[in-house]
């Protein structure tokens, strides 16, 4: 648990910040693995929040209502772009005839949260599925090979991968606060070790 005075809140798309005044993050972390008959490892792991203002009065210029005196009280609400929710799943395989390399699948979770102070914006929860092959294969007494090969976002989904916290609206009225996600990205790498 993390109690915050005077936390930092960005409005108009980052263009100014002022400080909120108390916020509180609660929150646990659990994690579990477990190793199976054939070099294979299962390890799945989950994170539970709840990330809240505490007090937090704002002033009505900043969101949008010229009349002077009149203040948002967001108490209580949900403290933007923190997921409350984050998990994931990975298995991970070595061969026993050949424990020289590795391969793994992992997916993984983000759960939904809101995008301004008001808690008016969801942001829709996302799932992504990553995979890898790879190896660190001995040639020689004090030389080794290593390789892998990655492919994240393995099905290719469409999600929102971050956000503009308190953002502004468009001439449509609409507010854009939305930063897409990465689509399928495939990593190689090979690099040669020597140890004397």
């Amino acid at each position: 648990m993390i109690d915050i005075t005077n936390d930092i809140v960005p409005y108009r798309g980052g263009r100014f910040y002022f400080t909120a005044g108390k916020s509180r993050r609660v929150g646990a972390e659990l994690g579990a693995s477990a190793s199976i008959r054939g070099g294979v490892t299962l390890m799945l792991m989950a994170t539970l929040g709840n990330n809240t203002f505490v007090n937090y009065r704002v002033d009505s210029v900043h969101y949008n209502i010229r009349s002077a005196g009149r203040f948002a009280d967001f108490g209580g609400n949900q403290q933007p772009g923190i997921p409350s929710f984050f998990s994931s799943a990975r298995v991970r395989w070595v061969p026993e005839f050949f424990p020289y390399i590795n391969a793994e699948i992992e997916y993984r979770t983000v759960g939904s949260y809101f995008a301004d102070d008001a808690n008016s914006i969801n942001v829709a929860s996302y799932n992504v599925m990553d995979a890898m092959i790879g190896g660190d294969i001995p040639v020689a007494e004090n030389f080794s090979l290593r390789a892998f090969v990655r492919v994240n976002n393995f099905a290719n989904n469409k999600y929102i991968g971050s956000i503009w916290i308190n953002p502004d609206r468009s001439s449509g009225g609409q507010p854009a606060f939305i930063e897409p996600g990465l689509p399928r990205m495939l990593t190689a790498s090979v690099s040669a070790q020597y140890r004397w």
